[in-house]
């Protein structure tokens, strides 16, 4: 199949995302009809565009009056889940070493254990020892998957009585989304595409979007193959501006929100004023939006879309991978991992 037909797939794909939202939000909420207690914390664990999914439910759940979801992508949680903590591990293949063995830890510690996944390893283990399961649709790429495996916990903590306040504008978000996404040509990002095409990419985010400019970072390596990194607002202002320098070799995408803090506003005021001064090559990402939620699923779709662009503007195939598969064959589950897993599931040899 050639570059454009596979850009014209990609394309189609995040065109599919308002459904893959709803479908899995109704396969969450299925699902936790299987819970009956109330938790008190939350933990979400998974990598690459599994991790993501945790990145982009942080954001779209945390709110001043409610505590925030621990996020870990590693072997080891990093926190002590207990008996009134949900654990959710993340693994579109269900077979991600580190996931299955942040699962066995999060089992072991007794919080209540949910596997959100299209099968592998991990839908075994929760089908041997009875845990709750929310299936997503099975032969995607798992970057691709992101939007199903995002509606599958948000489901899952609606269900529960974890998000009833944002429920309602998280579906309309994702119903509204159709006509966001008819509405971005491709004819429009190409020249955000062209200032970066022969530059290493820093997508600027903050708040409530610092999942949207991780998933833009992630979406340029893997479908442009373009080298991309992040640079997260207030932290940034402290250290690395420092280094906004040579401007033919770096493009700057910015990410602004109508929900800015105004000191943080000002800030990316005086950020787009110094690149400008400066000669750096940048482009602003906005999205209108009723809402945060909104405004996320958004800026997803739209940084979504921009990678594609260029994909399609370097002949790169938004697919097909080229150094990933070799080094998950490294991180793959190895004897000692697996044998360190079952025990803590005490799963049969």
């Amino acid at each position: 199949m050639s570059v454009e037909d596979q850009v014209d797939n990609a394309l189609r794909m995040v065109r599919s995302s308002p459904e893959m939202y709803q479908r899995g939000f109704d396969n969450g909420y299925n699902v936790s009809r299987r819970l009956a207690k109330r938790f008190r914390s939350l933990v979400l664990f998974g990598m690459g565009g599994s991790g993501i999914v945790g990145d982009i439910v942080r954001d779209l759940i945390s709110t001043p009056n409610r505590k925030p979801p621990y996020v870990s992508k590693d072997y080891r949680l990093q926190t002590q889940p207990g008996p009134d903590t949900l654990s959710i591990a993340l693994s579109y293949s269900g077979n991600t070493a580190e996931t299955v063995t942040a699962a066995s830890e999060a089992y072991s510690s007794g919080s209540t254990l949910v596997v959100v996944s299209s099968g592998g390893v991990l839908s075994e283990i929760a089908e041997k020892h009875r845990l709750p399961r929310v299936p997503v649709t099975s032969g995607l790429e798992p970057r691709y998957a992101v939007p199903e495996m995002v509606g599958c916990v948000l489901g899952l903590l609606h269900g529960l009585g974890m998000v009833n306040s944002l429920s309602e504008q998280f579906r309309d978000a994702a119903k509204n989304l159709h006509s966001f996404i008819e509405g971005v040509s491709a004819d429009s990002l190409r020249d955000a595409a062209r200032l970066m095409h022969s530059r290493v990419a820093v997508v600027i985010g903050h708040t409530h979007l610092q999942s949207s400019a991780y998933r833009l970072k992630c979406q340029l390596n893997e479908n442009a193959k373009h080298p991309a990194y992040v640079a997260t607002l207030p932290e940034a202002c402290h250290n690395e501006m420092e280094g906004w320098t040579l401007p033919e070799s770096i493009s700057y995408i910015v990410l602004r929100s109508r929900y800015e803090p105004p000191a943080l506003s000002s800030v990316l005021d005086q950020i787009l004023d110094d690149l400008k001064q400066g000669g750096m090559a940048h482009t602003i990402l906005r999205v209108d939006s009723a809402n945060y939620v909104e405004e996320i699923l958004r800026m997803v779709a739209l940084g979504d879309m921009l990678s594609i662009v260029l994909a399609s503007s370097k002949k790169a195939d938004p697919f097909k991978l080229l150094r990933i598969p070799r080094f998950r064959r490294l991180l793959s589950m190895d004897g000692r991992l697996l044998k360190h897993a079952e025990e803590r599931f005490k799963v049969d040899t």
